[in-house]
């Protein structure tokens, strides 16, 4: 295992398209890290300045305490797992997962072991001798995982390698994702764009934006405590409702230290449907998730809002209904204007 230091990190195309502006991150040993992320925001660009597939235009990159900046990847000690699995058509998964260590002259009998013991360890041992074309794009995920586990690697990279999964294969995979972190206990660093798929996987979380390091920590912490507006509406499903300070002043709500411009965040969970007081509006429609649903409101001024509640409240409540939406006085977020508006 090693740890991994990123020290004023920056990446420069051309000398002026900027595309990572001053990151620095420690990763612990063992660490599961996600970068995320929209499209566009450097995430991806950072990770393979890691791997050594992006050069370093500024700042230091340390590899278990030394620097990596000129290492080509091969010296790296890393694994990468990418979205495409990258896997030889014509080789079987077991050539698949041995040919790196072929390349390096590994004795043959320690290379029929670690693949041997990777394909136990991710369940693929009936998939050895098939060709990539008869296996699904979980099966092929998995040894592709496979390839990267046999390396032993001190660091194990991942690019979206589950975007390419339908919903309940990804759900599944996130679970063995898990299962893998703590089995192997070796450093990961995890590049998504989904939200969810950060939160659940991550010990801690990175959120980028337009190649900035916005926020890193928990996922508990970027949830409860989001450090700007950008953040707060990019982690959390539903997103994050933003009002303005009249609808605070309507709800006799005032932002702390007596800030007369801000914006208002509540959580749509934090919210709650009643016949009167609150903001009024109109119900647009409800969207029926089993025990829970979320309820699309347009308040009179036109702002949308989304209300998550149990199905059981929402009893005579349909699309069209009068409704007012109250919020939960000790679950606000408070921030000052703008879309990357700083937490107050």
């Amino acid at each position: 295992m090693a740890a991994v230091e990123l020290d004023h990190l920056g990446k420069l195309y051309g000398g002026e398209t900027r595309a990572i502006t001053d990151v620095s991150l420690s990763i612990a040993d063992g660490e599961f890290l996600v970068l995320v992320g929209p499209s566009g925001c450097g995430k991806s660009t950072l990770l393979r300045m890691v791997a050594g597939l992006e050069e370093i235009s500024e700042g230091e990159l340390r590899i278990g305490g030394v620097r990596a900046n000129e290492r080509a990847p091969k010296d790296r000690d890393i694994a990468m797992v990418f979205q495409s699995y990258a896997l030889y058509p014509h080789m079987t998964s077991r050539d698949n997962m041995a040919f790196g260590l072929k390349v390096r002259k590994t004795p043959k009998a320690e290379i029929d072991k670690r693949v041997a013991d990777a394909a136990k360890l991710l369940d693929i041992e009936p998939l050895l001798e098939r060709l990539p074309k008869d296996m699904s794009g979980g099966q092929r995920q998995r040894v592709a995982m496979g390839r990267a586990i046999v390396r032993q690697p001190e660091v194990f990279l991942f690019d979206e390698p589950l975007s390419n999964l339908d919903a309940s294969l990804r759900s599944q995979m996130r679970a063995e994702l898990k299962k893998l972190h703590r089995d192997l206990g070796v450093t990961m660093i995890y590049v998504t764009h989904d939200q969810v798929e950060a939160m659940t996987l991550a010990d801690r979380i990175c959120v980028l934006e337009l190649g900035v390091l916005q926020q890193a920590g928990s996922p508990a912490e970027l949830f409860d405590t989001p450090a700007n507006r950008f953040v707060a509406g990019f982690i959390g499903s539903p997103q994050m409702n933003f009002l303005t300070p009249t609808h605070a002043g309507t709800l006799g709500i005032e932002a702390p230290g007596g800030v007369a411009d801000f914006t208002l965040g509540v959580r749509p969970h934090d919210l709650r449907l009643g016949a009167a007081g609150g903001l009024a509006g109109t119900v647009d429609f409800i969207e029926p998730m089993g025990w829970e649903a979320h309820v699309h409101v347009r308040l009179e001024d036109g702002t949308a809002m989304l209300v998550r509640t149990e199905t059981a409240e929402l009893a005579g409540i349909t699309g069209g209904s009068s409704v007012s939406v109250d919020v939960d006085r000790a679950k606000l977020h408070f921030f000052a204007p703008g879309p990357d508006g700083a937490r107050l």
